[in-house]
């Protein structure tokens, strides 16, 4: 049950990697950090594939928003 709710948070991070608001994408992936920390344990080898694939999906939203902020920063 907790392996299939972290799926589901890991599919919905994947959704926000490639939203069209890099600020509103950073907002929703830190409430699914949140969500994630409430789910529980899973068994720890799953637990730890489950964490990798997370952690790149939220590394891609907010390295959307690094990238905006960098090119907002540069026309200035």
């Amino acid at each position: 049950r907790n392996a299939e709710l972290k799926r589901r948070i890991i599919a919905d991070a994947e959704t926000l990697a490639g939203a069209e608001d890099p600020r509103a994408a950073a907002q929703q992936a830190k409430t699914l950090q949140k969500q994630w920390e409430g789910v529980g344990i899973t068994e720890h080898r799953e637990d730890r594939h489950l964490w990798l694939a997370f952690r790149a999906a939220c590394d891609q939203v907010f390295e959307r928003l690094d990238q905006q902020r960098k090119a907002q920063d540069s026309l200035m």
